[in-house]
């Protein structure tokens, strides 16, 4: 189990050996002290007054046989000025987490609220929204980074649509993401696909959109 320890500042994590009936001492998936994006208004909002608390996302990687997590946070750790966002991912493997891999970390923008899947060979799939090419980082689009269990670069990230969405403009709750991004790998013999499901949003309201990427 891996939460964001708001009290520490930074990922937390547990294990079980017994279903769930006792439970390991906590252990920092990452530095404490660091940069998650936390509630107000304890912690600031983010450019252009975007919420999107750190939700770290886990799943198990049968091919590799480890634990993947991924999620966001503020570039640089104990940044006083944090506005922009990072995405970095870590597998559990024995009784350790790996040191934290940036894989979504271009200067100046947003690139926030990750999801993983893996495939047949191990290797991750990583969704998550990056303002990225966005003048002033007001519009975020869906973007994808493909790598091995241990993080190395598999391909270049891409976006994956190229519908750019304006959180300012949701009618409901302006500026709010959520935690609204998920991922599943459909495997096959001969070929997997990674389909991701995240929100857009479309004259002021929210929608699903889900995105097919075959390996």
């Amino acid at each position: 189990m891996v939460w964001a320890d708001y009290g520490n500042i930074c990922l937390s994590a547990v294990t079980s050996t017994d279903n769930g009936n006792t439970w390991s001492a906590p252990i920092s998936v990452t530095p404490t002290g660091g940069s998650l994006v936390g509630p107000e208004p304890a912690d600031p909002l983010l450019s252009n007054g975007i919420r999107c608390y750190t939700s770290p996302a886990i799943r198990y990687n049968p091919a590799a046989n480890v634990l993947g997590v991924t999620w966001h946070q503020r570039e640089g750790y104990g940044t006083t000025n944090p506005v922009l966002t990072d995405t970095y991912y870590s597998f559990f493997s024995g009784n350790s987490w790996a040191a934290p891999v940036a894989v979504a970390a271009t200067q100046g923008v947003n690139e926030f609220m990750p999801a993983l899947d893996s495939d047949n060979q191990g290797n991750v799939s990583i969704t998550y929204y990056s303002t990225q090419g966005s003048s002033g980082n007001v519009w975020y689009r869906e973007w994808r980074a493909f790598r091995t269990y241990s993080g190395t670069v598999v391909t270049v990230n891409k976006a994956l649509a190229f519908l750019q969405t304006n959180p300012g403009s949701y009618q409901i709750r302006p500026n709010f993401i959520g935690d609204y991004q998920d991922g599943t790998t459909i495997r096959g013999v001969a070929y997997n696909e990674y389909v991701p499901a995240w929100v857009g949003i479309d004259t002021g309201i929210g929608s699903i959109y889900l995105t097919d990427v075959t390996y």
